[in-house]
């Protein structure tokens, strides 16, 4: 492990942008087939669906924003980690004075326009236009944000802002997304489901 750290820290000393965008791309590549197996498995377990079939498509396009938005996290974390320890120093503001803030701004900025990105990004990927992202991300955003990100990332990054060196948050970030995608398949087939039930009507 203290090998694989001190060669991962060696990449990241040579060319910090480039490790963390590929490292993204590995992270979000490869927990995209998981995140579809349990959307697959509750699509089973409530009767529909067929054998579970791999779309290599979604998986590319997650890779592909894995990839870009851990640059986006490279270039704002670089950015607003010295810009409050300017403000608020730890020597002044203490510890958490300086960590909390970070976390403020991040989650208030940073979480606003990962969650934009994604949605808006993620539907252009599909093949549909800006129009139709931007409304998906406007209808989205809000409750994801309300409902699911501001309950589970600010104390992540509380910890990742406080304890983790700079050089390694994005890693820490991407890390936290494996089972955080998971859990917003579940939520997403749960949704789905209940829209679908909706939608019929109540039983005769």
């Amino acid at each position: 492990m203290a090998r694989l750290l001190a060669w991962y820290s060696g990449h990241l000393a040579a060319a910090p942008a480039r490790t963390k965008m590929l490292t993204g791309f590995t992270i979000f590549g490869s927990s995209d087939p998981a995140a579809q197996y349990v959307e697959h498995a509750i699509l089973a377990e409530a009767g529909g669906g067929s054998g579970f079939a791999w779309d290599a498509r979604r998986t590319a396009r997650q890779a592909a924003f894995g990839c870009g938005i851990s640059f986006v996290l490279h270039r704002w974390w670089a950015f607003l980690d010295p810009a409050v320890n300017r403000i608020l120093p730890v020597a002044t503001a203490g510890k958490w004075g300086n960590t909390l803030p970070k976390v403020f701004f991040d989650q208030a900025l940073g979480a606003t326009f990962f969650n934009l990105a994604f949605f808006s990004s993620s539907t252009m990927m599909e093949g549909k236009s800006p129009a139709e992202a931007w409304a998906r991300a406007r209808t989205h955003v809000p409750k994801q944000l309300t409902e699911y990100h501001w309950r589970f990332w600010p104390l992540v990054h509380t910890v990742n802002f406080g304890f983790v060196p700079l050089q390694f948050r994005v890693l820490v970030q991407n890390t936290f997304m494996i089972p955080w995608s998971g859990f917003l398949s579940v939520q997403g087939q749960r949704a789905k489901r209940q829209q679908e039930a909706d939608a019929d009507g109540p039983a005769e």
